[in-house]
Protein backbone atom coordinates (compact mmCIF):
# COMPACT_ATOMS: atom_id res chain seq x y z
CA UNK A 1 0.00 0.00 0.00
CA UNK A 2 3.01 2.07 0.93
CA UNK A 3 3.14 5.29 3.02
CA UNK A 4 0.10 7.58 3.16
CA UNK A 5 1.00 11.18 2.55
CA UNK A 6 0.17 13.08 5.64
CA UNK A 7 -2.17 16.06 6.79
CA UNK A 8 -0.89 19.08 6.89
CA UNK A 9 0.36 21.06 9.84
CA UNK A 10 1.53 24.14 10.99
CA UNK A 11 5.04 24.48 10.48
CA UNK A 12 6.92 27.32 12.29
CA UNK A 13 9.70 28.55 10.25
CA UNK A 14 11.26 29.93 13.05
CA UNK A 15 12.50 26.65 14.22
CA UNK A 16 13.41 25.68 10.94
CA UNK A 17 16.91 26.33 10.59
CA UNK A 18 19.76 26.08 8.24
CA UNK A 19 21.86 22.59 8.30
CA UNK A 20 24.09 21.54 10.58
CA UNK A 21 25.24 18.12 11.14
CA UNK A 22 23.19 16.63 14.18
CA UNK A 23 22.40 12.82 14.94
CA UNK A 24 19.49 13.83 16.54
CA UNK A 25 17.75 15.36 12.95
CA UNK A 26 19.87 13.66 10.93
CA UNK A 27 17.08 10.89 9.52
CA UNK A 28 14.98 14.34 8.88
CA UNK A 29 17.84 16.43 6.88
CA UNK A 30 18.27 13.30 5.04
CA UNK A 31 14.80 12.68 4.06
CA UNK A 32 13.72 16.51 3.29
CA UNK A 33 17.02 16.26 1.05
CA UNK A 34 16.07 13.71 -1.16
CA UNK A 35 12.17 14.90 -0.77
CA UNK A 36 13.43 18.55 -2.48
CA UNK A 37 15.68 17.26 -4.99
CA UNK A 38 12.75 14.67 -6.09
CA UNK A 39 10.29 18.59 -6.02
CA UNK A 40 12.89 19.72 -9.07
CA UNK A 41 11.33 17.12 -11.13
CA UNK A 42 7.78 17.78 -10.06
CA UNK A 43 5.32 19.56 -12.45
CA UNK A 44 3.90 22.03 -13.60
CA UNK A 45 1.01 21.66 -11.62
CA UNK A 46 -1.79 23.40 -12.45
CA UNK A 47 -6.18 23.06 -12.62
CA UNK A 48 -6.58 24.12 -16.44
CA UNK A 49 -5.23 20.99 -18.50
CA UNK A 50 -6.95 18.87 -20.16
CA UNK A 51 -9.96 19.64 -18.36
CA UNK A 52 -12.74 18.64 -20.94
CA UNK A 53 -16.80 18.67 -19.99
CA UNK A 54 -18.70 17.13 -18.43
CA UNK A 55 -15.55 17.74 -16.07
CA UNK A 56 -15.98 21.11 -15.76
CA UNK A 57 -17.07 23.87 -13.64
CA UNK A 58 -20.54 25.21 -14.45
CA UNK A 59 -18.79 28.62 -15.47
CA UNK A 60 -17.31 26.98 -18.47
CA UNK A 61 -14.20 28.27 -17.19
CA UNK A 62 -11.01 25.93 -16.50
CA UNK A 63 -9.87 28.46 -14.41
CA UNK A 64 -12.61 27.72 -11.87
CA UNK A 65 -11.43 24.89 -9.23
CA UNK A 66 -14.18 22.46 -9.28
CA UNK A 67 -14.14 19.53 -7.27
CA UNK A 68 -17.45 16.59 -6.40
CA UNK A 69 -19.14 16.13 -2.89
CA UNK A 70 -17.66 12.36 -2.42
CA UNK A 71 -20.07 11.25 -0.47
CA UNK A 72 -23.20 11.32 -3.12
CA UNK A 73 -24.23 8.61 -5.11
CA UNK A 74 -26.15 8.39 -8.95
CA UNK A 75 -30.32 7.22 -8.63
CA UNK A 76 -32.11 7.21 -11.90
CA UNK A 77 -35.91 8.46 -10.87
CA UNK A 78 -38.67 7.14 -14.05
CA UNK A 79 -41.56 9.41 -14.23
CA UNK A 80 -44.64 8.13 -16.37
CA UNK A 81 -46.13 11.02 -18.40
CA UNK A 82 -49.40 12.01 -18.86
CA UNK A 83 -49.11 10.88 -22.18
CA UNK A 84 -47.54 6.97 -21.40
CA UNK A 85 -44.05 7.97 -21.92
CA UNK A 86 -41.48 7.68 -19.41
CA UNK A 87 -38.90 10.06 -18.25
CA UNK A 88 -35.99 8.94 -16.40
CA UNK A 89 -33.49 11.40 -14.90
CA UNK A 90 -30.56 11.40 -12.52
CA UNK A 91 -30.17 12.73 -9.41
CA UNK A 92 -27.90 12.02 -6.56
CA UNK A 93 -28.25 10.80 -2.63
CA UNK A 94 -26.42 11.07 0.21
CA UNK A 95 -24.54 8.29 1.73
CA UNK A 96 -22.32 9.68 4.32
CA UNK A 97 -18.52 7.49 4.47
CA UNK A 98 -18.73 6.12 1.40
CA UNK A 99 -16.94 7.59 -1.07
CA UNK A 100 -18.22 8.03 -4.60
CA UNK A 101 -15.13 6.87 -6.72
CA UNK A 102 -15.83 8.85 -9.40
CA UNK A 103 -15.56 12.00 -8.06
CA UNK A 104 -11.73 11.29 -9.00
CA UNK A 105 -12.69 12.49 -12.42
CA UNK A 106 -11.64 15.68 -11.40
CA UNK A 107 -8.39 16.24 -10.85
CA UNK A 108 -8.54 19.75 -9.49
CA UNK A 109 -8.08 18.72 -5.61
CA UNK A 110 -4.85 16.42 -6.44
CA UNK A 111 -3.04 18.61 -8.96
CA UNK A 112 -3.61 21.42 -5.80
CA UNK A 113 -2.37 19.13 -3.03
CA UNK A 114 0.69 17.92 -5.29
CA UNK A 115 1.22 21.51 -6.10
CA UNK A 116 1.54 22.54 -2.35
CA UNK A 117 3.29 19.33 -0.99
CA UNK A 118 5.83 19.74 -3.55
CA UNK A 119 6.49 23.54 -2.95
CA UNK A 120 6.63 23.06 0.70
CA UNK A 121 9.38 20.65 0.05
CA UNK A 122 11.13 22.78 -2.38
CA UNK A 123 11.00 25.58 0.22
CA UNK A 124 11.89 23.87 3.35
CA UNK A 125 14.50 22.44 1.83
CA UNK A 126 15.73 26.34 0.66
CA UNK A 127 15.63 27.76 3.82
CA UNK A 128 17.68 24.57 5.20
CA UNK A 129 20.31 23.94 2.66
CA UNK A 130 20.32 26.76 0.99
CA UNK A 131 20.37 25.46 -2.41
CA UNK A 132 18.64 28.11 -5.18
CA UNK A 133 17.51 25.27 -7.37
CA UNK A 134 14.95 24.59 -4.87
CA UNK A 135 14.13 28.20 -4.59
CA UNK A 136 13.89 28.75 -8.59
CA UNK A 137 11.73 25.52 -9.06
CA UNK A 138 9.44 26.66 -6.18
CA UNK A 139 8.92 30.32 -8.22
CA UNK A 140 8.57 27.94 -10.98
CA UNK A 141 5.90 26.10 -9.56
CA UNK A 142 3.61 29.36 -7.87
CA UNK A 143 3.86 31.35 -11.39
CA UNK A 144 2.15 28.08 -12.80
CA UNK A 145 -0.51 28.03 -10.38
CA UNK A 146 -1.27 31.43 -9.48
CA UNK A 147 0.36 34.18 -12.04
CA UNK A 148 0.46 32.67 -15.44
CA UNK A 149 -2.70 33.70 -17.40
CA UNK A 150 -3.09 30.73 -19.22
CA UNK A 151 -2.85 28.01 -16.17
CA UNK A 152 -3.57 30.12 -13.13
CA UNK A 153 -6.33 28.90 -10.67
CA UNK A 154 -9.18 31.50 -10.03
CA UNK A 155 -9.33 32.93 -6.88
CA UNK A 156 -12.44 31.33 -5.97
CA UNK A 157 -14.24 28.26 -5.10
CA UNK A 158 -17.38 28.64 -6.47
CA UNK A 159 -17.69 24.86 -7.54
CA UNK A 160 -16.05 23.05 -4.55
CA UNK A 161 -18.01 19.81 -3.62
CA UNK A 162 -21.07 20.18 -6.28
CA UNK A 163 -23.91 17.61 -5.69
CA UNK A 164 -24.49 16.46 -9.33
CA UNK A 165 -27.99 15.29 -10.62
CA UNK A 166 -31.35 17.33 -11.62
CA UNK A 167 -32.20 18.83 -8.15
CA UNK A 168 -29.06 21.25 -8.45
CA UNK A 169 -30.05 23.41 -11.74
CA UNK A 170 -27.42 25.93 -10.76
CA UNK A 171 -24.38 22.77 -10.32
CA UNK A 172 -23.02 25.89 -7.91
CA UNK A 173 -20.77 24.51 -5.16
CA UNK A 174 -21.34 24.29 -1.58
CA UNK A 175 -19.06 25.48 1.05
CA UNK A 176 -18.23 22.26 1.86
CA UNK A 177 -15.77 22.40 -0.81
CA UNK A 178 -14.03 24.52 0.93
CA UNK A 179 -12.53 21.73 2.56
CA UNK A 180 -11.12 20.93 -0.99
CA UNK A 181 -8.77 23.93 -1.29
CA UNK A 182 -7.43 23.45 2.64
CA UNK A 183 -4.11 22.77 0.87
CA UNK A 184 -3.93 26.18 0.32
CA UNK A 185 -3.41 27.12 4.01
CA UNK A 186 0.30 24.71 3.55
CA UNK A 187 1.28 26.91 0.45
CA UNK A 188 0.42 30.82 2.58
CA UNK A 189 2.37 28.31 5.76
CA UNK A 190 5.47 28.24 3.85
CA UNK A 191 5.73 31.00 0.85
CA UNK A 192 7.96 33.35 3.61
CA UNK A 193 10.61 31.03 2.93
CA UNK A 194 10.92 32.70 -0.04
CA UNK A 195 11.42 36.27 1.40
CA UNK A 196 15.52 36.39 1.03
CA UNK A 197 14.96 34.48 -2.50
CA UNK A 198 15.34 37.62 -5.16
CA UNK A 199 14.07 35.53 -7.93
CA UNK A 200 10.75 35.56 -6.26
CA UNK A 201 10.47 39.14 -6.50
CA UNK A 202 8.77 39.58 -9.40
CA UNK A 203 5.92 37.37 -9.17
CA UNK A 204 5.62 37.84 -5.33
CA UNK A 205 3.10 40.88 -5.10
CA UNK A 206 1.14 38.91 -7.74
CA UNK A 207 0.92 35.89 -5.45
CA UNK A 208 -0.29 37.72 -2.21
CA UNK A 209 -2.73 39.67 -4.45
CA UNK A 210 -4.10 36.28 -5.11
CA UNK A 211 -3.99 35.32 -1.84
CA UNK A 212 -5.69 38.75 -0.73
CA UNK A 213 -8.58 38.35 -3.37
CA UNK A 214 -9.20 34.88 -2.46
CA UNK A 215 -9.37 35.67 0.72
CA UNK A 216 -11.74 38.61 0.11
CA UNK A 217 -13.95 35.87 -1.61
CA UNK A 218 -13.61 33.60 1.56
CA UNK A 219 -15.25 36.10 3.45
CA UNK A 220 -17.84 37.64 1.18
CA UNK A 221 -19.27 35.23 -1.28
CA UNK A 222 -22.57 33.29 -0.88
CA UNK A 223 -21.15 30.09 -1.00
CA UNK A 224 -18.45 30.11 1.25
CA UNK A 225 -20.62 31.89 3.85
CA UNK A 226 -21.51 28.67 5.36
CA UNK A 227 -18.18 28.14 6.34
CA UNK A 228 -18.01 30.61 8.83
CA UNK A 229 -21.69 29.86 10.28
CA UNK A 230 -20.90 26.09 10.70
CA UNK A 231 -19.51 24.72 14.16
CA UNK A 232 -17.67 21.63 12.67
CA UNK A 233 -14.39 20.93 10.78
CA UNK A 234 -15.91 22.96 7.68
CA UNK A 235 -15.16 25.65 9.86
CA UNK A 236 -11.71 24.55 11.44
CA UNK A 237 -10.27 23.89 8.29
CA UNK A 238 -11.24 27.20 6.62
CA UNK A 239 -10.22 29.15 9.60
CA UNK A 240 -7.30 27.37 9.31
CA UNK A 241 -6.89 28.84 5.74
CA UNK A 242 -8.18 32.31 6.72
CA UNK A 243 -4.89 32.10 9.57
CA UNK A 244 -2.71 31.24 7.30
CA UNK A 245 -3.37 34.12 4.45
CA UNK A 246 -3.61 36.57 7.13
CA UNK A 247 -0.17 35.60 8.63
CA UNK A 248 1.48 35.37 4.84
CA UNK A 249 -0.32 38.85 4.33
CA UNK A 250 -0.12 40.85 7.40
CA UNK A 251 3.29 40.37 9.30
CA UNK A 252 1.90 42.51 12.24
CA UNK A 253 -0.06 39.37 12.91
CA UNK A 254 -2.71 41.66 14.40
CA UNK A 255 -5.42 40.14 11.88
CA UNK A 256 -4.33 36.63 12.78
CA UNK A 257 -4.68 37.02 16.38
CA UNK A 258 -8.03 38.20 16.29
CA UNK A 259 -9.03 35.54 14.12
CA UNK A 260 -7.95 32.90 16.12
CA UNK A 261 -8.86 34.52 19.87
CA UNK A 262 -12.48 34.44 18.23
CA UNK A 263 -11.73 30.67 17.47
CA UNK A 264 -10.19 29.30 20.55
CA UNK A 265 -12.56 31.37 22.65
CA UNK A 266 -16.31 30.72 20.89
CA UNK A 267 -15.93 28.01 18.34
CA UNK A 268 -13.84 24.98 20.17
CA UNK A 269 -15.91 24.89 23.08
CA UNK A 270 -18.76 24.70 21.26
CA UNK A 271 -16.86 21.42 19.52
CA UNK A 272 -15.45 19.63 22.34
CA UNK A 273 -17.67 18.38 25.48
CA UNK A 274 -15.79 19.40 28.41
CA UNK A 275 -16.68 16.25 30.68
CA UNK A 276 -15.05 13.56 28.18
CA UNK A 277 -13.34 15.44 25.39
CA UNK A 278 -15.63 14.07 22.42
CA UNK A 279 -16.85 15.90 19.79
CA UNK A 280 -20.10 15.15 19.21
CA UNK A 281 -20.63 16.96 15.89
CA UNK A 282 -17.57 14.37 14.39
CA UNK A 283 -18.23 11.53 16.26
CA UNK A 284 -22.16 11.12 15.10
CA UNK A 285 -20.63 10.14 11.51
CA UNK A 286 -20.45 7.17 9.95
CA UNK A 287 -16.48 7.82 10.26
CA UNK A 288 -16.29 8.61 13.74
CA UNK A 289 -12.91 8.22 14.39
CA UNK A 290 -11.32 9.51 11.21
CA UNK A 291 -13.81 13.41 11.77
CA UNK A 292 -12.72 13.46 15.77
CA UNK A 293 -9.21 13.27 14.17
CA UNK A 294 -9.46 15.39 11.04
CA UNK A 295 -11.04 18.39 13.20
CA UNK A 296 -8.59 17.83 15.98
CA UNK A 297 -5.89 18.39 13.63
CA UNK A 298 -7.21 21.63 12.11
CA UNK A 299 -7.20 22.92 15.94
CA UNK A 300 -3.95 21.78 16.23
CA UNK A 301 -2.85 23.34 12.78
CA UNK A 302 -4.39 26.69 14.34
CA UNK A 303 -2.94 25.87 18.07
CA UNK A 304 0.73 25.64 16.71
CA UNK A 305 0.47 28.58 14.18
CA UNK A 306 -0.84 30.39 17.54
CA UNK A 307 2.17 29.39 19.15
CA UNK A 308 4.66 30.79 16.41
CA UNK A 309 3.33 34.78 16.23
CA UNK A 310 2.85 34.39 20.40
CA UNK A 311 -0.06 33.03 21.45
CA UNK A 312 -0.81 29.83 23.68
CA UNK A 313 -4.07 28.31 23.21
CA UNK A 314 -3.68 25.29 25.18
CA UNK A 315 -4.51 26.07 28.32
CA UNK A 316 -7.43 27.60 27.36
CA UNK A 317 -10.84 26.08 28.87
CA UNK A 318 -9.04 23.84 31.16
CA UNK A 319 -7.21 22.35 28.53
CA UNK A 320 -9.73 21.55 26.33
CA UNK A 321 -7.82 20.50 23.49
CA UNK A 322 -5.58 18.24 25.51
CA UNK A 323 -8.79 16.19 26.50
CA UNK A 324 -10.10 15.48 22.88
CA UNK A 325 -6.63 14.76 22.11
CA UNK A 326 -7.09 11.91 25.27
CA UNK A 327 -10.44 10.69 24.12
CA UNK A 328 -8.92 10.14 20.98
CA UNK A 329 -6.03 8.51 22.50
CA UNK A 330 -8.43 6.20 23.69
CA UNK A 331 -9.01 4.68 20.47
CA UNK A 332 -5.42 2.99 21.15
CA UNK A 333 -6.06 1.28 24.38
CA UNK A 334 -7.26 -2.37 23.94
CA UNK A 335 -9.00 -1.85 27.40
CA UNK A 336 -11.05 -0.05 26.24
CA UNK A 337 -14.71 -0.39 24.37
CA UNK A 338 -13.61 2.57 22.26
CA UNK A 339 -11.26 0.28 20.93
CA UNK A 340 -13.64 -2.40 19.94
CA UNK A 341 -14.95 -0.33 17.16
CA UNK A 342 -10.83 0.75 16.11
CA UNK A 343 -10.11 -2.71 15.27
CA UNK A 344 -10.31 -1.99 11.47
CA UNK A 345 -9.51 2.02 12.19
CA UNK A 346 -6.45 3.25 10.47
CA UNK A 347 -5.44 4.41 13.63
CA UNK A 348 -1.80 6.09 12.14
CA UNK A 349 -4.38 8.89 11.10
CA UNK A 350 -3.89 10.19 14.99
CA UNK A 351 0.08 9.54 15.27
CA UNK A 352 0.99 13.40 14.75
CA UNK A 353 -1.36 14.29 17.38
CA UNK A 354 -0.50 12.27 19.82
CA UNK A 355 3.55 13.39 18.76
CA UNK A 356 2.56 16.70 19.26
CA UNK A 357 0.53 16.51 22.24
CA UNK A 358 3.35 14.68 23.73
CA UNK A 359 5.57 17.46 22.83
CA UNK A 360 3.22 20.51 23.99
CA UNK A 361 1.61 19.09 26.45
CA UNK A 362 3.42 16.37 28.34
CA UNK A 363 2.42 12.66 28.46
CA UNK A 364 2.49 12.23 32.29
CA UNK A 365 0.72 8.94 32.15
CA UNK A 366 2.55 7.84 28.99
CA UNK A 367 -0.83 7.55 26.81
CA UNK A 368 0.53 9.19 23.73
CA UNK A 369 3.05 7.11 23.65
CA UNK A 370 1.02 3.85 23.94
CA UNK A 371 -1.16 5.14 21.15
CA UNK A 372 2.12 5.93 18.68
CA UNK A 373 3.67 2.25 19.88
CA UNK A 374 -0.56 0.49 18.97
CA UNK A 375 -0.56 2.28 15.85
CA UNK A 376 3.04 1.02 14.74
CA UNK A 377 1.85 -2.23 14.92
CA UNK A 378 -1.28 -1.78 13.47
CA UNK A 379 -2.43 -3.53 9.75
CA UNK A 380 -1.73 0.02 8.82
CA UNK A 381 1.66 0.75 9.74
CA UNK A 382 3.34 1.66 6.86
CA UNK A 383 1.26 4.75 6.25
CA UNK A 384 3.12 6.34 8.30
CA UNK A 385 6.59 5.03 6.57
CA UNK A 386 8.86 7.42 4.09
CA UNK A 387 10.45 10.55 4.07
CA UNK A 388 7.04 12.63 4.27
CA UNK A 389 6.43 11.32 7.28
CA UNK A 390 10.01 11.75 8.98
CA UNK A 391 10.74 15.72 8.42
CA UNK A 392 8.45 17.08 10.98
CA UNK A 393 11.78 17.12 14.07
CA UNK A 394 12.81 20.02 11.48
CA UNK A 395 10.03 22.75 12.92
CA UNK A 396 8.31 20.07 16.08
CA UNK A 397 11.05 18.26 18.27
CA UNK A 398 9.18 15.09 18.95
CA UNK A 399 10.41 13.45 22.93
CA UNK A 400 13.52 10.40 21.23
CA UNK A 401 11.23 7.71 23.30
CA UNK A 402 7.67 8.30 20.64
Amino acid sequence: MGPKKPEIEWIDLNKVRPFQSSIETKEAHDCLRRLARNSLKSGPFNIVKDKVAPHIAASNDPHDFLSYAPYWWPVEKTTTLSDGTTHTQVDYVRKDGKRNPDTKLVQDQSQLEAFAENLAHLCLGYRVFGDESYAQHAVFLLNEFFVNPNTRMNPNVNYGQVVRGSSNKTRIGRYTGLISTRSLARVANVLPSLDDYSGYKPIEESVNRWFSVYLTWMKTSPVAHGATTSKNNHHSWYIAQVVAIQILLDRGHCKAKRTLETFFKSIVPKQINASSGDQPLESNRALPFHYLVFNIKAILFLAQAGRSIGLDFYPQNNRLIELAINYIAGFGDSTTTAADNAKTTDLTDAVRVMQIASNVCGDTYGAYHNFVETAKSCQFSENISGPKNAIHPLWCYVNTDQ
